[in-house]
């Protein structure tokens, strides 16, 4: 039996397929905070590393509102732009549904963009809070923070020595919520999740000139799960493994398709060590 659209209901939208309704969420965050709600203890991002414990859905529900109140604190608002450059990474994810819970826009850029391409757009979107991987690209890229652009602060996933207070590591920026005694919930902000805010802007390489940014909408993320899950069997028995570039559309859009689908994540920082994660 081919989907059929039914309708929308309190800003949910569904298909009957096979004979079932399948009721799915207009907004990203409406689709975490549904599956937090219903499936909270269940595991959702899995680590390679031996010695890290996986998350599972309230633990990246609790994470993800960190994320959404370090960043109201930084003066981050709703309709703002903020980058991220880094590889393949849980905290990639993680402060992508931050971004979103805050109502802000995602603006990844590649790790391995040149300085001029970020700079342009750094400068294209005004971006004023960038996150960014490794102490490597930190050291690469706090000289930004000096110059003529919207730049204020930067958040490193890893833990690095800095003397420059812009500069946050990543455990410290998801303190300021406990330290400043501001804890913003996902639900707090749900009735303000509509379909039509602007979700992430999407960058080309440059290898053609400039880069180029495209504008995507939450109802394009959700439009895609509809497509995908129309054509793909996958369950929470499933486990899948991120290893192209996340600031690329269809990693980003495939993992997000992932946590809809109740998939376990796993993170691959190099594309290059494919086999051997497979293994």
């Amino acid at each position: 039996m081919n989907p059929a659209f039914v309708g929308c209901e309190s800003g949910f939208w569904g298909t009957l397929y096979s004979g079932k309704y399948i009721f799915m969420e207009n907004h990203v965050i409406r689709m975490l905070l549904s599956r937090i709600e219903e499936f909270g203890d269940e595991e959702i991002i899995r680590f390679r590393e031996k010695t890290k414990k996986s998350w599972s859905w309230n633990q990246l529900g609790e994470k993800v509102e960190q994320v959404l109140s370090g960043l109201h604190i930084l003066g981050s608002r709703a309709g703002d732009n903020v980058g991220i450059i880094s590889q393949n990474r849980a905290e990639w994810l993680l402060t992508d549904l931050g971004i979103m819970a805050n109502r802000g826009v995602t603006v990844p850029l590649y790790a391995t963009s040149s300085m001029d391409q970020i700079r342009y757009i750094l400068n294209e979107t005004e971006i004023r809070t960038l996150f960014v991987g490794t102490c490597e690209q930190k050291e690469m890229l706090k000289c930004l923070l000096d110059e003529d652009n919207m730049l204020e602060q930067m958040v490193v996933f890893d833990e690095c020595n800095t003397v420059d207070d812009r500069i946050f590591s990543f455990s410290s920026f998801l303190e300021l919520s406990q330290k400043q005694g501001l804890h913003i919930s996902i639900s707090d902000n749900i009735s303000d999740y509509h379909s039509d805010d602007l979700a992430t802007i999407i960058y080309s390489s440059g290898t053609t000139g400039e880069p180029k940014g495209v504008m995507l909408k939450h109802s394009h993320f959700v439009n895609t799960w509809k497509i995908h899950q129309e054509r793909l069997d996958v369950s929470s028995e499933d486990v899948s493994l991120s290893f192209l570039p996340l600031s690329h559309v269809f990693e980003r859009l495939w993992t997000h398709f992932m946590l809809f689908s109740r998939v376990v994540n796993v993170f691959l920082d190099d594309p290059r060590d494919v086999v051997n994660a497979l293994r």
